[in-house]
């Protein structure tokens, strides 16, 4: 599975509102495909890291799509507090920031599947979710396992998905990446998400590079089909045809499972992967622009076969690798239908009535965060790390959400001239043209991952996802990352035991969001502890005082941290309190974990 931001670069073609920008350069794919040793710290700003992935080019601005009309966001369903009276509290100092707690606000469920990653060798207990997807898998052949790795790897074809679960001697065997890569997410608890292909043409063979044209009578590639004729008789997972049909993969991925899926577990799907530029990652499958019309044809045909055959699944799409694919297919030809992601949902709203049934579940794209600072991205590991870069790489989580922060970027400042507040906007197309539809990140990337400026930007992202409602989110970044899964495990394994914070979120804000972010979160299966994710993101202690409302009383609090030198949660003891408010030192450059206990 290999990263695909270099190729968004190569395929923008620049307008005149984008002139200036030519001085800036992103982030390439190479980088984020090669794992690199990052084991430094980040002791001041500064620093250069190991070297690491180089970000890619911001796409063309398109022309202004048609702006959606705004409607109110999907409400998620609320979870009854436990109703404690209020303690006496004592009065606090005055302190740098407050963190104001309401455990009867704004409660819901967080998704298990937000703790999530696309990399096999970042596996650990309680993530949430595993996905086989990217580039490679939008050619895979489950009938052998091949794939196709398009411009990201010279047009070769080989055995990369099978070697990468460590198919062995069983790598001609129909579905077996798919089958250990299942196999693996389960074994660490987590959801697997499998990548169903919706081009024309997958891989036919392992045998390297290809430089003709996919075609019926190519016999490097075979044809893609979403079902099996039924007149055609030939065994399931036939290399002798020239059809690779995608209802007998997911039937032989149910039926494998079987046993799983009845218990409880769940497999999700997901349709292709950044099919705006297909024209640039596999020319050889897919020379033309994506349009409009073959985005909404393939989607509802794939869908639906997917709801027959796994009915109890959810589906992922359009998996787009970003803003400008969510805003105008990467500028696609017949673009005049208005926002892509607007009209997408039309479509899908639509379908649904014909077929009587929800065909997508679930509104998927990748993030690789824009923003930047000192002139580059904050994606960008292989410049020096300086101090406006890593300011830059600290604020942006908050363009997911804030609807007072604009970030230096491209989007904000050429395209929107307004801030971000990504998922907010997401919310509201939803709600306007296709409501109960989910919300997810299948990538996503805010850079830093061997220093503390991105753990403590990972820590934040993750806040905001369960926050926000969002319900699947897998991080991409090369293997060597520590302190963005130092910043997960604070949620899902922050004792190196198995501990979680809760799964209920509750209200909690901060009086300073350009200092420091706070999530709370109770549990549903133990009333007495709140757990506190506490995040100080400059370069001294913060006094912060900590107040919650309607939980009662507490006893003491435990912490665990990771900080600049120390990317794996630290357990820092318990702390005794009494009541419902204390002062809490945060130290600089830290994220905390507290959890807070009541007799």
């Amino acid at each position: 599975m290999k990263s695909v931001w270099k190729k968004r670069q190569r395929i923008m073609s620049y307008t005149a509102l984008l002139a200036l920008m030519l001085l800036f350069q992103n982030c390439s794919s190479t980088g984020f495909e090669t794992p690199a040793s990052t084991t430094g710290s980040q002791s001041t700003p500064g620093t250069t890291p190991s070297p690491s992935p180089t970000a890619s080019p911001s796409p063309t601005v398109s022309p202004s799509p048609t702006v959606s009309p705004t409607a109110s966001p999907t409400v998620s369903p609320t979870v009854s507090p436990t109703v404690s009276p209020s303690p006496t509290t004592t009065p606090l100092p005055a302190a740098d920031v407050t963190f104001n707690i309401d455990v009867n606000l704004n409660r819901h469920t967080i998704s298990p599947y937000i703790y999530g990653s696309n990399y096999e060798t970042s596996l650990f207990n309680n993530i949430g979710s595993f996905r086989m997807g990217g580039n490679r898998w939008t050619t895979y052949n489950w009938e052998n396992n091949a794939t196709n790795g398009g411009t990201d790897y010279n047009n070769s074809s080989g055995n990369r998905v099978c070697e990468l679960v460590n198919c062995g001697n069983n790598s001609e065997v129909p579905g077996e990446a798919v089958r250990l890569g299942v196999l693996l997410a389960y074994k660490y608890g987590a959801a697997p998400v499998v990548t169903i292909p919706i081009v024309d043409y997958v891989a036919a063979d392992k045998n390297g590079t290809i430089t003709a044209q996919a075609s019926d009578t190519n016999p490097r590639f075979r044809r893609n089909l979403d079902r099996k004729p039924s007149s055609v008789t030939t065994p399931v997972a036939s290399l002798n045809d020239n059809y690779v049909y995608q209802d007998e993969a997911v039937t032989y991925f149910q039926n494998t499972f079987k046993t799983e899926l009845a218990a409880g577990k769940k497999i999700h799907y997901m349709l292709d992967n950044e099919p705006a530029i297909w024209k640039t990652t596999h020319p050889l499958i897919h020379p033309q622009k994506t349009s409009y019309a073959e985005m909404k044809e393939k989607t509802i045909r794939f869908a639906s076969m997917i709801k027959e055959k796994a009915p109890n699944s959810m589906v992922f799409g359009p998996v787009a690798y970003g803003f400008n694919e969510m805003m105008s297919l990467q500028d696609a030809d017949d673009r005049s239908n208005g926002e892509y992601m607007s009209w997408y949902l039309q479509q899908l709203a639509a379908a649904e009535k014909t077929y009587g049934k929800r065909l997508v579940d679930v509104l998927d794209m990748h993030w690789g965060s824009e923003a930047r600072g000192d002139g580059n991205r904050v994606l960008d590991e292989t410049v020096a790390q300086t101090a406006g870069l890593i300011a830059a790489r600290l604020q942006a989580p908050r363009s997911l959400w804030d609807p007072n922060y604009k970030e230096t970027s491209w989007i904000v400042d050429d395209y929107l001239k307004a801030p971000l507040k990504w998922i907010p906007r997401l919310k509201e197309r939803i709600a306007t043209y296709n409501p109960g539809t989910k919300i997810s990140f299948s990538e996503y990337n805010h850079g830093g991952g061997g220093i503390i400026s991105g753990g403590i930007a990972e820590a934040d992202v993750l806040g905001i996802f369960g926050r926000e409602d969002v319900y699947l989110a897998t991080h991409w970044d090369r293997e060597d990352s520590p302190y963005i899964y130092g910043a997960m495990r604070l949620f899902v394994n922050y004792d190196g035991a198995g501990a979680r914070v809760g799964d209920i979120s509750v209200k909690a804000v901060s009086t300073s969001d350009d200092k420091s972010s706070v999530y709370a979160m109770q549990s549903s299966t133990d009333s007495k502890k709140l757990y506190i994710v506490a995040i100080n993101k400059t370069s001294a202690a913060l006094s912060t005082n900590i107040s919650i409302a309607n939980a009662g009383s507490f006893t003491k609090y435990s912490r665990y941290m990771i900080y600049d030198g120390v990317s794996t949660p630290k357990s820092m003891g318990d702390t005794a309190i009494s009541g419902s408010a204390f002062n809490y030192s945060m130290p600089a450059m830290s994220v905390t974990t507290m959890v807070l206990s009541a007799p």
